[in-house]
């Protein structure tokens, strides 16, 4: 089920604003599909299997489609978009979708003609303009070495819920060049950021401590001591393209 199918009509419309999720704007990325590197940095806690079902659930949720397995690491650009586990996560991240992006130029061809000496002349001038910028290639990372929550249980006050983050991390990885990260309560997989025990399954089925709205009696739970740790998004800019 989408994220936001339990919304209210007034609740749909704000939540597509926060998120910027539409059925335009996720298929105007470069590609929509990825692969599960299954294998490479995957902590003890994380059975492959359930790795692969939770990318490709959470892959659907966002209209991205999980193509199978592969040996490619994420963060690393080689052509193959993975999400996966990798040591080279930064320490204080739970996951990073990288991305690769250049800027599009194109050529406008100007002709200018006057009169001199009872002549006409004529002068033609090409010069490039932005045209747009072109996601070439997109990755997302996961920390391995924070204790994690497989599920489909809820996670622990001392885990951080796999779900929940693969869940985030692939909204950015739909809607690469968009900042959709929320704040606060707001009531939505894009917060930036996430304590163990937090989660966010579903629009009726999230909890973040201090947040009134949270569903159930797991808003009971204690306050875990660990703090929150970010959801990032890192973009390397590769050299312009010149369309002629």
């Amino acid at each position: 089920m989408a994220p936001w199918t339990r919304l209210s009509p007034l609740a749909l419309v704000l939540a597509l604003v926060c998120l910027g999720v539409t059925a335009a704007s996720a298929s105007a990325a470069n590609s929509n599909r990825l692969y599960v590197n299954a294998s490479a940095d995957r902590p003890a806690g994380v059975d492959a299997s359930r790795l692969y079902d939770v990318a490709d659930h959470s892959a659907s949720r966002w209209k991205l489609s999980v193509e199978g397995n592969a040996s490619r690491m994420p963060g690393v650009k080689d052509g193959t978009q993975v999400i996966g586990f990798s040591k080279a996560t930064a320490a204080q991240a739970l996951g990073v979708t990288t991305v690769w992006s250049r800027t599009l130029y194109k050529v406008v061809t100007t002709r200018r003609c006057w009169r001199q000496n009872g002549r006409r002349r004529c002068q033609t001038t090409r010069r490039y303009v932005k045209n747009g910028v072109e996601v070439v290639e997109k990755d997302v990372q996961l920390n391995p070495s924070v204790p994690w929550e497989q599920g489909p249980s809820y996670p622990s006050p001392t885990r951080f819920d796999l779900e929940s983050t693969i869940l985030h991390e692939l909204g950015h990885f739909a809607n690469p060049l968009k900042d959709n990260h929320v704040f606060g309560c707001e009531n939505s997989p894009m917060i930036d950021s996430i304590a163990p025990g937090e989660f966010w399954r579903d629009a009726d089925d999230w909890l973040r401590y201090g947040c009134s709205a949270s569903a159930g009696g797991r808003s009971k739970l204690a306050v875990p001591a660990a703090p929150q740790m970010r959801m990032l998004v890192v973009e390397h800019r590769l050299p312009p393209r010149f369309e002629h």
